[in-house]
């Protein structure tokens, strides 16, 4: 799939790659503070590890 429909080189992949995690993120403020809070919830014991 990746040869046949993705971008053709390594920089341009990691270039997307990049822009789409950024564009989860901005786009979805909320959730981007609790994944940010989770290893300062965890180091607390604010919050139990998930092993699942």
């Amino acid at each position: 799939m990746l040869e046949r429909f993705g971008p053709p080189g390594a920089a341009e992949r990691r270039f997307w790659r990049y822009a789409l995690k950024a564009w989860f993120n901005l786009a979805n403020p909320h959730w981007l503070l609790w994944k940010l809070s989770q290893p300062a919830r965890l180091r607390l014991r604010l919050q139990e590890r998930a092993y699942f």
